[in-house]
């Protein structure tokens, strides 16, 4: 049995540097879970935490995450009253989460590039952190992709 307790604290990036330490350590995460065929499907701001003794961000909450199973979802609809969302959809999801109904590792990495979007747009000003999120989101980059990315490969 294993026991999870939550050792970090919500802490936002306040500059671009510090954006990018985040994004490799949740990619890092993400690829380790792709991996292992499981998914988060949660990624979003509640879910995300810094250890300030490891110095390190976190994804947490693996309630609705599992392994990767391409089971199709029954709604999609992302506007489904609260009852069939709480059901099938999550909060956070839009009309580009689900790839023909299945929710799978790319559905995570465009989760997670809405969430930089959406949280930290303003913050990113380089080219290369505009295209970070834009691959994100066009569902073009696996994990291990982003790990290589130039806006994150080069953080120590």
């Amino acid at each position: 049995m294993v026991e999870m307790t939550t050792m970090g604290a919500r802490q936002l990036p306040e500059s671009e540097e510090e954006l990018r330490v985040m994004a490799k350590d949740l990619v890092t995460g993400l690829d380790w879970l792709h991996k292992g065929g499981y998914l988060h499907r949660d990624i979003r701001n509640q879910n995300i935490v810094y250890d300030q003794v490891l110095k390190q961000y976190a994804l947490i909450d693996f309630e609705h995450g599992g392994k990767h199973e391409g089971r199709r979802s029954q709604r999609r609809n992302p506007a489904a009253t609260s009852f069939d969302r709480e059901n099938d959809w999550l909060r956070d999801w839009d009309y580009g989460t689900l790839d023909d109904g299945i929710y799978n590792m790319a559905s995570d990495m465009y989760q997670f590039g809405r969430f930089l979007h959406d949280w930290f747009r303003r913050m990113i000003d380089s080219e290369d952190g505009k295209d970070f999120v834009a691959r994100l989101t066009g569902k073009k980059m696996t994990a291990k992709e982003a790990l290589i990315h130039e806006w994150i490969r080069t953080v120590p």
